[in-house]
C-alpha cells in the first residue's frame, strides 16, 4: 500500500477528504429567509422578524418578536398577531397583559415600535 507511513512503529493510512465525506443530504428547500429589525431601550429589546417567501420579498405567517428583558435577562417569543395588534390599538386586556412583563414605559416603547412595524407594512 503506498498511502502509509509508519510513525513510531504504528501504520497509519492516509485517507483524502472525499473518501470521507457521505453523500450530501443538503436540500435547499428548507433553507428559509427573513426579514429583521431591532428596537432597543435601555431595559429592554424587541426584535421582529417575518419569513420571506421563495420569492424572496412578501412575507407571510404573520411576524415574531423576541422580546428580551435586560433586568431578568428573560427572553420570550411572541407571535400572537392579533395580541400585538391589541397592545398598539390600547386594547385594555391585551395592554394588562403587556404590563405583567413590561413597565409602563416598556408598554409605551412597545406600542411605538408596534406602530413603527405597522406603518412599514409588518402588521
Amino acid at each position: 500500500m503506498e498511502h502509509r507511513i509508519c510513525i513510531n512503529g504504528v501504520w497509519y493510512v492516509r485517507e483524502t477528504i472525499e473518501e470521507t465525506i457521505l453523500d450530501s443530504n443538503f436540500d435547499e428547500n428548507n433553507v428559509v429567509h427573513f426579514t429583521a429589525c431591532v428596537y432597543e431601550t435601555d431595559d429592554y429589546t424587541w426584535e421582529a422578524s417575518y419569513l420571506l417567501n421563495e420569492m424572496g420579498g412578501v412575507h407571510w405567517g404573520g411576524i415574531d418578536i423576541e422580546f428580551t428583558n435586560k433586568d431578568t435577562e428573560n427572553v420570550s417569543l411572541w407571535d400572537n398577531t392579533p395580541w400585538l395588534l391589541g397592545v398598539l390599538e390600547g386594547h385594555p386586556e391585551a395592554i394588562s397583559s403587556a404590563k405583567k412583563v413590561m413597565n409602563t414605559q416598556g408598554v409605551q416603547d412597545f406600542r411605538d415600535f408596534l406602530r413603527y412595524l405597522s406603518n412599514k407594512g409588518w402588521l
